[in-house]
């Protein structure tokens, strides 16, 4: 069994384009390895070890994570149409916001997978956090939080934001290539 909660920026129109904030992986190329994996139970190896009753047994998936576009979008089969979905914009460019009471936070890798749900000392100004992040070079996750009125600040959006010159050309080149169904592939 494995366990992956992925996250993919949508640079164009369609399922292709969906690719990691690293540059380093992609949405089509995740489906194919996962689709690769389901076989494995069928393959002559594995039915020498394996008991007799995992020869016809079922292989399912189910791909989960975040897909984050550049404007509001409805996903495209094969992707589910009840995904979750942020948003990713330019860092120097004002951020979607759904509130001016609103305020912001940077997640860590390790904060990605739960909604945030802060202390009011935790939070920043969209304008103070962007100052922060100027120094990155890769997408940063960040949340949208509104007040709870306990003290407590709760994520209502998140979005990647982008430095300037993401995606990098002949990164994204190079994954492109490794698509299936890509000329180089």
């Amino acid at each position: 069994m494995e366990t992956a909660s992925k996250f993919y920026l949508q640079l164009g129109e369609g399922p292709d384009s969906l690719v990691g904030p690293s540059l380093r992986d992609a949405w089509l190329l995740k489906a194919g390895k996962l689709q690769a994996q389901l076989q494995l139970s069928r393959h002559p190896l594995a039915r020498r070890v394996l008991p007799p009753e995992f020869v016809a047994c079922a292989s399912q998936a189910r791909l989960a994570g975040w897909f984050f576009y550049s404007r509001p979008s409805r996903p495209m089969p094969p992707l589910a149409a009840d995904q979750l979905q942020g948003w990713f914009s330019p860092l120097l460019h004002p951020w979607p916001s759904s509130s001016p009471a609103s305020r912001w936070m940077w997640l860590p890798r390790l904060s990605w997978l739960a909604p945030a749900r802060v202390a009011e000392a935790e939070v920043r100004e969209q304008h103070s956090l962007r100052q922060e992040l100027r120094q990155a070079v890769v997408p940063q996750l960040v949340a949208e939080l509104l007040p709870l009125g306990d003290g407590y600040w709760e994520e209502v959006a998140r979005g990647f934001v982008v430095p300037p010159g993401w995606p990098e050309a002949t990164r994204l080149q190079a994954l492109m290539a490794t698509l299936p169904g890509s000329p180089a592939a």
